[in-house]
């Protein structure tokens, strides 16, 4: 049975039986017939794909208040942030809807020398069949739109395999996807780990995408691999927000509270480490102590909430061991943020003279933490930026001009720079990271092709 608990008073949410072996097999069988069917009439094209993104957008938007309102519940996520994410949904639907016939034209590729006999040739991206999407907890609606997104632009069926703590939310998105008509294409799997595991190798699976930790991300990859079959991965971060020469400090200070707190901290993107210049370093704390103050916590169901519990008591307590070994290894405490007692609450915590091999600078924080760390100038900075095993995104603040700035940002080795600003996902861009936080991109061109395989013709038909 999977289950879920509020985790601000504790009451039971949601609980939803898991299938058997025996329902899961059949469950896999008709998801494969349909990908069978849609591969062998075209019943997927690119005008039904478009009227499929476009009436699931309708369906969301239809329900938003009701989305929104049982992610406050069983995750804790402040109800308004929860209301962005379903728009953030609906948005990217129609809008990747709308770039579909760009994003996935054939393109006609000229030869030369040697083999200029083949005069030219097409490469067209063809879809890869049956598509596992193993997803996270943390963004209930838009880790599986973004899975979603790819794979069924790009002319896939789906299995959606949802984190097993929500089982309200998965239900609901998985009974929105049925009234858009789209059922048979997208399959909601409500089973446990190991049966996820089983799954990964079956022959009817094509390829794999997963969204979640970089230990689970590990056996994820060994086992497609293990199958030869491709796998997207978007694993952890440990995002730096760099403070640099020219910032503006109070805006800086806004925007690095802002991304923090996103979902409570519990997001991957989320500004994790503060790499603030020495000169800048006491006036920018000061100010991010000030945003921090301001912070309103409380029940997740009221729309004013900006900072509600984590989502389980395990990960109230990973962060508050994260913030007691920091502070024995060295780290001081510049504030605290109070908030209510009880099992999946920390406390917003704002920590300086963080250094390299802390564990708050090492390691993945999901949860309300911030890791202040000095460098001594802009290139220390970045160095400071790489010294993590995770490269998702990277926030960059300060005054910019053409050169030598593009030279510098080009040493984070990051997916994604943001100038001035805090590190987002868009539908139209491709997101994804390297090394622990992964490989492969969703969303965008990039993002779509990559559930496909390019297929070449050449020759000529007379």
């Amino acid at each position: 049975m999977l289950r879920s608990l509020s985790p601000f008073d504790g009451s039971l949410v949601a609980e939803h039986p898991t299938l058997t072996d025996a329902e899961l097999e059949a469950a896999v069988a008709l998801a494969h017939d349909h990908w069978c069917i849609v591969r062998r009439f075209g019943s997927h094209d690119l005008a039904s794909r478009r009227r499929a993104l476009e009436r699931l957008s309708d369906e969301l938007a239809s329900d938003l208040a009701e989305l929104a309102t049982l992610a406050a519940r069983e995750m804790g996520r402040p109800y308004a942030q929860a209301v962005e994410e379903v728009k953030k949904c609906v948005q990217a639907c129609r809008l990747v809807a709308s770039r579909l016939e760009e994003w996935l034209a054939p393109e006609l590729v000229t030869a030369a020398g040697p083999y200029a006999s083949i005069a030219s040739a097409t490469v067209t991206p063809r879809p890869l069949g049956l598509v596992l999407s193993i997803l996270p907890w943390n963004f209930p609606y838009w880790q599986p739109i973004r899975a979603m997104l790819g794979a069924l632009a790009a002319g896939n069926c789906v299995l959606l395999k949802h984190d097993e703590h929500l089982p309200g939310c998965a239900r609901l998105l998985a009974e929105r996807i049925a009234r858009a008509g789209l059922d048979h294409l997208v399959t909601w799997l409500p089973i446990d780990r190991q049966q996820t595991e089983r799954l990964i190798s079956d022959p009817r699976i094509a390829a794999v995408t997963f969204t979640g930790s970089t230990r689970a991300g590990r056996i994820v990859a060994a086992a497609a691999g293990a199958s030869l079959k491709p796998s997207l991965l978007e694993l952890g971060g440990s995002d730096p927000f760099l403070v640099l020469e020219g910032t503006d400090l109070a805006a800086a200070a806004k925007a690095a509270v802002r991304s923090r707190l996103i979902n409570n901290g519990q997001s991957c993107v989320a500004a994790k480490r503060f790499i603030v210049l020495d000169t800048l370093h006491d006036r920018f704390v000061a100010l991010l102590c000030e945003e921090l103050a301001k912070v309103r916590v409380g029940d997740p169901l009221d729309p004013a909430t900006e900072l509600g519990p984590l989502a389980r008591p395990d990960l109230a307590d990973t962060l508050r061991d994260q913030v007691a070994r920091t502070i024995t290894a060295g780290a001081k405490v510049a504030f605290e943020l109070p908030v209510p007692e009880g099992p999946c609450w920390a406390p917003a915590t704002i920590l300086t003279e963080t250094r390299q091999g802390h564990p708050a600078f090492l390691e993945e924080t999901f949860g309300p933490l911030f890791a202040v760390a000095r460098a001594t100038e802009t290139r220390h900075a970045l160095w400071l930026a790489n010294a993590s095993p995770f490269a998702l995104g990277a926030s960059v603040w300060g005054q910019f001009e053409p050169l030598p700035w593009s030279d510098l940002l080009a040493e984070l080795r990051v997916g994604t720079v943001a100038l001035n600003d805090i590190v987002r996902s868009y539908p139209e861009l491709p997101f994804g990271g390297r090394g622990d936080s992964g490989w492969g991109s969703e969303l965008g061109r990039e993002g779509i092709r990559a559930l496909t395989f390019p297929q070449v013709v050449t020759g000529r038909v007379d």
